[in-house]
């Protein structure tokens, strides 16, 4: 349970921290500012919550680094306002290459193996769970186990292209003057219905 809990802040901070960072960037009228302001006070409190243990740190780190290098490539791209794709890949590249050293310069080559470990007990704990529930499971338990573990940069790299797909669309709508100019509407109802 508590894996979950830091998980699912985690991928929350991956769009507030990204949005909070988008805001505070853009010029705009003191509404942009406080609400970037909280929502930096929000990903703050996210990401310094206890728990996940190192796997939990590289994923925070790498939030970290994906918000500077997102807000980096969308200031310095050439690409029109509207581009989201490439930028987001981009950032997501340049944040994994940055947590790769980071993790290799603080605890040297032997966290990987760690890292691997961690990441296999996690889904562990889920599958044990699964196969109390339904028995049958344990066929799938080491498959799964060793696919889930092995495929943890690519379901953070998923996580990161949502979370900066949520900080962009909440970027752009927080950005706009008002509701009422033409498209803006349907920004604001697809915003609206993106956060149920």
């Amino acid at each position: 349970m508590q894996r979950s809990a830091t998980s699912t802040r985690n991928a929350r901070a991956t769009a507030t921290l990204p949005c909070a960072a988008l805001l505070a960037t853009t010029p705009g009228v003191l509404r942009t500012r406080v609400t970037a302001a909280v929502l930096g006070v929000v990903s703050a409190a996210l990401l310094v919550a206890p728990g996940g243990g190192p796997l939990g740190a590289v994923t925070r780190a790498f939030t970290v680094l994906l918000t500077v290098a997102f807000v980096a490539v969308v200031q310095l791209s050439p690409q029109p306002a509207a581009a989201f794709l490439r930028p987001a890949l981009r950032a997501i590249w340049i944040a994994g290459v940055a947590t790769a050293v980071l993790v290799q310069v603080m605890w040297g080559s032997d966290a990987w193996g760690a890292l691997a470990w961690e990441a296999r007990r996690s889904i562990g704990f889920t599958m044990r769970f699964l196969v109390k529930v339904q028995p049958a499971v344990i066929v799938l338990y080491e498959p799964i186990v060793r696919f889930v573990s092995l495929a943890t940069p690519f379901t953070l790299a998923l996580k990161a292209v949502a979370g900066l797909a949520l900080a962009w669309r909440w970027h752009r709508v927080l950005t706009t003057t008002t509701v009422s100019e033409p498209g803006n509407a349907a920004i604001h109802e697809a915003l609206v219905t993106s956060t149920h």
